[in-house]
């Protein structure tokens, strides 16, 4: 009588790491999580909160997978103040849906995640993940007012509040943002919103040599435009996101009302007559989102994600060294993509490897004197990535 129970030939779907779980329930109340945790605790037994599954590869392999705890049943809108620009949803709400309740009144979550349809708040709020709007949005603990929490003996505990000017005790949220799932089962979460932009418009600009794109991007982070994101990819990375036309790539996001959009790009634009770019053009609000989302979605979904995904978290001004070592790495068999956010300081290498092992050649910016080595984690296309372990040298099997 706590949750639903799903039948065991339900329970593989919910593995994690190959780790079937003993029980899987789906709560659909707080107070279902916490009598579950609590009978958990009492015998022992090791508890993995579930969302919308994407991102169960994060942080170390569990030791016990005796109870998964799907949150999808924890899908309500709980509380909405339009004036206020606050809302309080359940931690099983997708990421999507939060966003179609708000648009209705002409608001948003300015929150990004890939898989927006799979993805749910709790998840997102506990991988702390940040897309490349961040850059002008911040993170996700930057929105988050209020938050409920079922702790590892069942205890629910709440932090923050439901009113934007809160400074009432510990700052909880930012506590349990990032932290996996380790302290406690987000349950419900509150926050703050922003007026949706009327209009969104993405300045593109290409060239055959990464160091041109490069001095594009800090010509418009010099300008004063102030985009929204700021991101640079690689040939092999634009292939796989659809973006037409070879070569590097830089993609500034402006976001607002028509006049102001207007005079942020041509700010850029003024900027940029200054590097010898092979061109620069507007993709307009529907062209951009068909960009911006898949590279969002680039280490996660798709017919094979990466076999390997590296994020680099960098000062701003680290990025652009990062990005040339990263570029330039070689290796004896597969294909490497290179994603630079140069708006928030961080730099994704991206690997797909062929069948057999595959060699870093040159890897001195990620280790001295060390390279890795690699079997193919995907050979049959089953979309697993790898954890990391910490080592200097280190095989992983597939």
């Amino acid at each position: 009588g706590i949750a639903q129970v799903l039948p065991q030939d339900i329970n593989p779907r919910y593995a994690i790491d190959d780790a079937v779980p003993a029980v899987v329930a789906l709560p659909a109340a707080v107070d279902e999580v916490s009598r579950a945790v609590a009978i958990a605790h009492r015998q022992g037994a090791g508890v993995i909160p579930y969302g919308g599954g994407t991102k169960m590869i994060l942080g170390n392999a569990p030791k016990n997978v005796d109870l998964v705890l799907g949150l999808a049943n924890l899908d309500a809108l709980v509380d909405y103040q339009p004036a206020d620009l606050t809302a309080t949803f359940q931690a099983g709400t997708t990421l999507a849906n939060a966003q179609g309740v708000l648009e209705e009144k002409g608001q948003f979550l300015p929150l990004q995640s890939p898989v927006p349809g799979q993805a749910t708040i709790g998840g997102v709020l506990s991988t702390a993940f940040a897309g490349p709007s961040a850059f002008l949005y911040g993170l996700p603990r930057d929105w988050l007012i209020g938050i409920t929490v079922v702790g590892p003996d069942g205890t629910v505990t709440r932090g923050g509040g439901k009113v934007v000017k809160n400074v009432t005790g510990f700052d909880m949220n930012r506590l349990y943002t990032g932290s996996l799932g380790t302290l406690g089962i987000i349950v419900e979460a509150t926050f703050k919103l922003a007026p949706r932009p009327p209009l969104s418009q993405t300045l593109l600009v290409t060239s055959p040599n990464v160091d041109t794109v490069l001095a594009a991007a800090t010509a418009v982070q010099a300008s004063g435009a102030g985009p929204a994101a700021l991101a640079l990819v690689n040939p092999l990375v634009r292939e796989k996101i659809g973006l037409e036309g070879p070569g590097y790539a830089l993609l500034a996001l402006f976001q607002g009302r028509l006049a102001a959009v207007s005079e942020r790009s041509d700010v850029a634009r003024r900027a940029l007559s200054t590097v010898d770019a092979d061109s620069a053009v507007d993709l307009l609000q529907q062209d951009a989102e068909s960009v911006w989302q898949p590279l969002i979605d680039l280490s996660w979904v798709g017919t094979r994600p990466p076999d390997l995904s590296i994020r680099f978290s960098l000062l701003p001004a680290q990025v652009p060294q990062a990005t040339r070592v990263l570029d330039a790495l070689e290796l004896t068999n597969g294909q490497h993509g290179v994603v630079a956010d140069l708006g928030i300081g961080t730099v994704r290498s991206l690997w797909w490897s062929g069948y057999g092992s595959s060699i870093f050649t040159r890897c001195g910016f990620l280790s001295s004197g060390t390279s890795a080595v690699l079997n193919p984690l995907n050979a049959h296309g089953s979309g697993r990535q790898a954890r990391l372990p910490a080592a200097s040298s280190t095989r992983w099997s597939s």
